[in-house]
């Protein structure tokens, strides 16, 4: 739902969009020419009931489910490349901030973004809105134990760094990223598994310098994500 998660989906990929509904002041959108043979006119509250939110601004869409991904055959597709960034998602909850995740993902060339089948918000109406489209556009890979898959990836020539502040982490600002990393994120209440931090090679912390002393996990990530961009591209 929302004017720029279509707009986004319309540009990158039209061919998955099966429905547009709209309410009429919705249809003058620029963006809507080219798929227009799918848009139905439908009332506002029509819209709010299919997404079960007032958000969509007068714009929602039904489009085809995404192809799944499957990690093992993901990771040997792009195993050639000389860089990549991976993000792993150990209990996200909040669909706000699983959309701004995405979106930064997205918008720092994150490979794929990675969370346990068990653990964390799934993809909604809400996160496709806060993640502008993005939700739609990055590669998203759901997996059955976040534990095993951060060993796995470490087989792979991954860094797995972990977003977490203890008296072992060194500062973001400091180090050094090697070619391929992989960022584990953990929620604001319950940060990440003990048994995943155990398998992660290391620990990083974001310094603060204002009296707020924290960042909630979405903008954090997009501070993570940014300095590994600024490193590597």
């Amino acid at each position: 739902m929302g004017v720029h998660c279509l707009e986004e989906v319309i540009s990158h990929s039209p061919e998955r969009i099966v429905a547009i509904y709209a309410i009429e002041s919705a249809l003058k959108r620029n963006f809507l020419t080219s798929v227009k043979h799918l848009v139905k006119l439908v009332r506002k509250d029509e819209l709010t009931k299919m997404v079960q939110s007032d958000s969509h601004q007068g714009l929602v869409a039904k489009v085809k489910e995404k192809k799944a991904i499957f990690l093992k055959e993901f990771i040997e597709s792009i195993q050639d490349r000389p860089t990549s960034c991976l993000l792993l998602l150990d209990n996200i909850n909040d669909p706000q901030n699983l959309g701004t995740i995405l979106r930064s993902a997205d918008c720092f060339k994150v490979d794929a973004v990675i969370w346990s089948k068990n653990r964390g918000a799934d993809i909604t109406p809400i996160v496709t809105k806060t993640s502008s489209g993005a939700s739609e556009l990055v590669n998203t890979i759901k997996v059955s134990n976040l534990a095993e898959t951060v060993v796995y990836l470490k087989k792979q020539g991954y860094e797995t760094i972990a977003a977490h502040a203890d008296k072992e982490a060194d500062s973001l600002f400091r180090y050094q990223f090697g070619p391929k990393v992989a960022f584990i994120m953990g929620s604001e209440g319950k940060g990440i598994q003990p048994l995943v931090l155990k398998r992660t090679d290391q620990s990083l912390y974001i310094p603060m310098y204002g009296q707020v002393d924290s960042l909630n996990v979405s903008q954090a990530t997009a501070v993570f994500l940014s300095h590994f961009a600024k490193a590597i591209y």
